[in-house]
């Protein structure tokens, strides 16, 4: 039905995810380099602060979130992509 839908095939569908994904972990390995170059670091206070905030946004308590959204290393790691990306953004002006 997708093949239907969008024209396409899946050696079409292969080649367009393949490309995706060599963006994706491309991307993935130049933020984490930043991080390194930057020292981007991310305190336990923060992580758990944003895990709370998260935790209310989606009215749920903080150890059934982080157990869902993947601990609060996944935290942490989110908010070192955001500060890497505002890095990024301010030596863009």
């Amino acid at each position: 039905m997708y093949y239907q839908f969008t024209g396409s095939d899946e050696k079409q569908l292969r080649s367009q995810l393949e490309k995706e994904a060599f963006n994706n972990v491309l991307y993935r390995l130049m933020i984490d380099e930043i991080k390194v170059i930057e020292k981007v670091v991310i305190s336990e206070e923060e992580a758990e602060k944003e895990a709370l905030e998260l935790a209310k946004k989606y009215n749920m308590e903080k150890e059934e979130f982080l157990k869902q959204f993947g601990g609060i290393e996944a935290v942490k790691y989110d908010l070192e992509v955001r500060k890497v990306i505002d890095l990024l953004k301010e030596y863009n002006k």
